[in-house]
């Protein structure tokens, strides 16, 4: 009877651990296309809205272990439960050797992006952090590694 208890004891602690619950915003989708086709979506995994007003996105470009040569980017508006912000590339206009934005991603966007030197003007060997406030909560890739031309694991 003294191991049927502790058998039960064990797998309450282990159910209970496997749907512990996310209480963080997190990068849930990372999309780099060609030209200046790129967007991320950030996930609010719990069950109430989050204001996104004191988080931010942040590029470090290249390698580099700061995000001023990649860009900052403040988020805007209300994160419903259990939904998605999408920000894309914001360029709408080609330039000489950048290409707009394509209207089908530009469509999807709850936010698009500033200019460059905006986050969303990554090109596969930047690290992309999502920050509240100053503290990392989410990361895409290794600040301060250069993988080459993109990363890898």
């Amino acid at each position: 009877m003294n191991k049927f208890y502790t058998l039960a004891g064990t797998l309450m602690l282990i159910t209970g651990s496997a749907f512990s619950q996310c209480n963080e915003l997190f990068i849930s989708e990372y999309v780099e296309g060609s030209g200046n086709d790129k967007a991320l979506e950030i996930y609010n995994p719990t069950a109430a809205p989050i204001d996104l007003s004191t988080y931010s996105i942040r590029r470090f470009s290249n390698g580099a272990s700061d995000y001023t040569a990649g860009g900052i980017q403040s988020l805007v508006g209300t994160l419903a439960a259990l939904d998605v912000h999408v920000i894309t590339n914001g360029q709408t206009v080609s330039q000489t050797n950048s290409p707009a934005v394509s209207p089908d991603l530009l469509a999807l966007a709850d936010q698009p992006d500033g200019a460059y030197p905006a986050p969303t003007y990554m090109n596969g060997n930047d690290a992309i952090g999502l920050f509240k406030g100053d503290v990392m909560v989410d990361l895409f890739g290794k600040i301060g590694e250069d993988p080459g031309t993109a990363w890898t694991n």
